[in-house]
């Protein structure tokens, strides 16, 4: 290990030799003694020393404190002061350059060791601790989320990065000092969510009061930290006036699509209603069997027509509502109560679970039982029930009818393949899909089908 360098500030010659004999003998390396403040200053601007022992009282015109303040203009080498005085002037005169020990004269070996080892510590923790300081300044700087520093005792805020000061629009003389509220939490004092109501962290939206007054949607995160051995609260925020604006047009686009969809389909199902009065009138009049069964035929896909634009009204809303977290197996019991089940036994085995997702849920329940009572054939038990995997949660709907054919297990979520509800199923995947939830059918044909719907960790919780 490399011995620490120490500058000796000694205009006693006999005081200066002892220092050295003794620090030398400690371990420790001796750059060089000089006696005057003004050698003092230029040969710790040369050799840059890792420790300086500085006599107060030297020859020339500059003191040992002068000597000090000049090479804390330019380093934070540590100082440890000597003399053979200790008056109360004198003392606060050594504090105002912040010294790392104070020694009086006559003094003991180890005395000096021990105040150089603790000084050097204690400057080498500050340095560490200045550089975890100026990493953070820089992470704030640098961050394109508008961040705050907050004193948890006032309220003040202790210190705002750049994007910050964009975001609020002032300088730091007037940001500086003032509560949070003023600018975080408008109307809100003494309900700090962290200070005053227990919370851990407080994530939520709220409006920022920039310094001339006007108010930006933000979504906040304030949690609390310690920074140089004080207790904060780190405040981030980003402005997602944007977002809600582009989220209220779109909520009117979609307002205005549903509304033209919904007169669309009320006029095509009018005229669907006047050709199948046509048909069935044109049906009492004809008695060629090749011409019934070409209106037969027409008849059908009126029907089909029919068929799917009753679909269109049913999921019309997809995507259009934001995603809530919902009970599992109140959705459930919701979808299937209204399913003519029959000699079939529906079980709802799902414990208390909620996920996040469109507030359509309940039709991919309805779809997943309604699939299954027409295509199951042999069906007599449909059973909904959820487990854990690898953190994620799988809700499971399975039945004991003939299953689903190898060959059609990818095809029935796809709109080109759909029997009845195969729409249903297209629907359904891109219901749970707006949330980052999945779906595949992987029964044993001829043994059952069974659809499995992922729900990603994250996007579920214990009710």
């Amino acid at each position: 290990m490399t011995p620490s360098r120490i500058l000796i500030v000694e205009d006693e010659r006999i005081v200066a030799e002892d220092l050295k004999m003794t620090l030398i003998t400690s371990g420790f390396d001796v750059v060089d003694i000089v006696k005057r403040g003004e050698d003092a200053v230029e040969r710790a601007r040369e050799l840059m020393p890792d420790l300086i022992l500085m006599d107060i009282h030297l020859a020339g015109t500059m003191t040992g404190i002068e000597a000090a303040e000049q090479i804390h203009l330019f380093s934070d080498i540590p100082i440890i002061y000597l003399t053979a005085f200790a008056d109360a002037q004198m003392l606060q005169r050594v504090k105002v350059t912040q010294p790392y020990g104070y020694i009086l004269k006559p003094y003991q070996e180890r005395e000096i060791q021990s105040a150089i080892e603790i000084a050097l510590y204690k400057h080498e923790i500050n340095r560490k601790l200045k550089e975890s300081e100026e990493r953070f300044r820089t992470l704030l700087s640098s961050m394109q989320l508008g961040i705050v520093v907050i004193d948890p005792h006032t309220h003040t805020i202790l210190d705002v990065n750049q994007k910050g000061l964009e975001m609020i629009g002032g300088t730091k003389d007037v940001i500086l000092g003032s509560l949070c509220h003023r600018f975080m939490c408008p109307a809100e004092p003494g309900r700090c969510p962290i200070t005053d109501l227990g919370q851990t962290n407080d994530d939520s939206e709220c409006f920022l009061i920039t310094a001339d007054g006007k108010k930006l949607q933000i979504q906040k995160s304030v949690i609390p930290a310690t920074l140089s051995g004080n207790q904060v609260l780190i405040e981030s925020f980003i402005d997602i006036t944007p977002l809600k604006l582009t989220e209220k047009t779109l909520k009117c686009a979609n307002k205005k699509l549903n509304l033209l969809n919904s007169i669309t389909r009320h006029d095509i199902l009018n005229q669907l209603t006047v050709l199948f009065l046509k048909i069935g009138m044109t049906t009492d009049k004809i008695h060629e069997p090749e011409m019934a069964r070409f209106i037969q035929q027409i008849q059908h896909i009126g029907e089909n027509i029919q068929r799917q634009i009753m679909f269109t009204r049913d999921y019309q809303d997809v995507g259009v509502k934001t995603p809530v977290w919902q009970d599992v197996g109140l959705s459930v019991r919701e979808a299937i109560k209204d399913i003519n089940t029959g000699y079939v036994a529906v079980t709802v085995d799902i414990a208390s679970v909620e996920i996040f997702a469109d507030p359509l849920l309940p039709k991919v329940f309805y779809n997943l039982a309604d699939n299954a009572m027409r295509h199951g054939e042999t069906i007599t038990q449909i059973t909904f029930r959820c487990e854990r995997y690898n953190g994620d949660m799988r809700i499971i709907c399975e039945d004991d009818g003939v299953g689903v054919p190898e060959r059609l297990k990818k095809g029935i979520f796809t709109r080109e393949y759909f029997k009845n509800t195969g729409f249903g199923l297209n629907l359904s995947r891109e219901i749970l899909a707006i949330t980052g939830l999945s779906i595949i059918e992987n029964g044993e044909h001829g043994k059952g089908a069974r659809f499995e719907i992922t729900v990603p960790e994250g996007m579920w919780r214990s009710a």
